[in-house]
């Protein structure tokens, strides 16, 4: 627990770097190594885990604003790690539907499936306006991104029809 406070706290405080569209793009790239580095994978290790991730995807929204072609690919790294979690985790939530969760960690975890959905908005909106031809790197990475951008949106449909049958069961079987 006290690793993820500490990536928490040092997260936040280069988040709030004065004027960090001024740091320089190489400020910027080096943070977002370190984001996409902190990312915690694993699913799910409770509410620690569920603040990083949150706290990772805050700072990188904050930088959605500066010229991010330089840092592209990292946004876009960081963007499907966000995503490949949402999904595992949804599909966890999907499994567990019926047993007991906590309330503040479902209501953060859905905050998470927000703010990656907006960074992703964010990362494709960037793609049209400069277009990424040629680097096969590049290209290969925003494949996979668009992939388990769609995997998660399927997920979240799943989901969403699991719960919507969950009520009508539960009304049927009140009635």
């Amino acid at each position: 627990m006290q690793v993820f406070e500490c990536r928490i706290s040092l997260i936040s405080q280069l988040g709030n770097v004065n004027d960090f569209n001024q740091s320089g793009s190489s400020f910027q790239a080096l943070l977002l190594e370190y984001l996409v580095e902190f990312w915690e994978e694993s699913t799910c290790l409770g509410m620690p885990q569920c603040m990083l991730n949150k706290t990772i995807l805050s700072v990188a929204s904050k930088y959605l604003e500066s010229d991010m072609h330089n840092c592209l690919s990292k946004f876009l790294i960081l963007g499907t790690k966000a995503i490949k979690w949402c999904e595992r985790h949804l599909e966890i939530t999907i499994h567990s539907i019926g047993e007991s969760q906590d309330e503040n960690c479902s209501s953060i975890f859905y905050q998470i499936i927000l703010d990656s959905l907006s960074l992703s908005s964010s990362v494709i909106f960037a793609l049209t306006r400069s277009p990424v031809f040629g680097e096969k790197e590049v290209v290969l990475i925003i494949e996979d991104f668009i992939l388990e951008l769609l995997n998660l949106t399927k997920t979240s449909v799943v989901e969403t029809k699991v719960t919507i049958l969950l009520k009508i069961i539960c009304i049927k079987i009140v009635a």
